[in-house]
């Protein structure tokens, strides 16, 4: 997981199309994860202001309007009510924005994909201005520098990703490559070391530990209060963003998979449930 101060800016609109996302993987059994969906179920605007209690509803649905105009989501009216959802774009694009969840669930080839930027040092350049836009790309694929100018990362390099290293006017300067052989050391070892997954192990179990009090607390009650629906919210949003910076690690590697599934499968129970 990135430090704090790299969190990236979730934006509202993204919110929305996440909730969405989401809550068309709770209500079906053969779609575990956001990049298996290919039907879409729909949600109220009250559903929505619920989830994302925190926000203003003026700001949601501005979030909503500008989604529909983008093709990312379809608003239609059942029983004279409107209706949400997200569409095949507003997927894509969604997982375009956020790569690590078209890794969640996946199964690893085993092989590690290495990247190499050299020779790019000159301060105040193109050539420098280049390299630093490379390595936040590599940043947000989850790549880890292992030193100055060398990338990991246990899975493949997304195919927009490959055109960027192509046309970046940088040739001879880059190299990439995979391999599954490791002669030495221990690929766990390193993953942990890479990714501080220990942290990241805690920080799951620490969340999903506050979800599952929260759905029990407030499973019992026949409605809750405005205070009661923001910690809900917030529990949500903390959620999306902790699965948003996972680099999603293989279970070959780690066993943060298990307290990761926990929180997945709990959000989605929460979003079923409290609504």
């Amino acid at each position: 997981m990135s430090k704090t101060d790299n969190l990236p800016h979730i934006s509202v609109a993204e919110q929305v199309l996440f909730y969405l996302l989401a809550f068309s993987c709770s209500e079906q059994k053969e779609a575990r994860y956001i990049r298996n969906l290919h039907t879409f179920a729909e949600c109220s605007y009250q559903q929505m202001y619920f989830w994302l209690s925190q926000v203003p509803s003026q700001s949601v649905r501005g979030a909503i309007a500008d989604l529909r105009k983008k093709g990312a989501i379809s608003i239609f009216h059942k029983q004279g009510l409107a209706q949400i959802r997200a569409t095949v774009a507003g997927k894509e694009s969604f997982l375009a924005r956020f790569p690590t969840f078209q890794r969640f669930g996946e199964d690893w080839d085993e092989q590690w994909r290495i990247v190499i930027l050299y020779q790019v040092r000159e301060r105040g350049s193109h050539a420098s201005s280049v390299y630093r836009k490379l390595r936040d790309l590599l940043d947000q694929h989850g790549f880890a520098q292992l030193e100055r100018g060398v990338y990991v990362s246990p899975w493949p390099i997304p195919h927009h990703m490959n055109e960027v290293l192509r046309s970046t006017h940088l040739n001879g300067h880059v190299l990439a490559f995979a391999t599954r052989e490791l002669q030495h050391g221990d690929a766990r070892e390193l993953a942990s070391r890479l990714w501080n997954l220990e942290k990241t192990s805690k920080d799951y179990a620490k969340l999903s530990k506050q979800v599952g009090k929260l759905l029990a607390e407030f499973q019992l009650k026949k409605g809750l209060t405005d205070r009661e629906k923001e910690i809900y919210s917030t529990i949500l949003f903390q959620s999306f963003q902790m699965l948003s910076l996972d680099i999603m690690i293989p279970n070959q590697l780690s066993d943060v998979i298990e307290e990761r599934e926990d929180v997945w499968k709990t959000l989605l129970s929460c979003m079923q449930t409290l609504i």
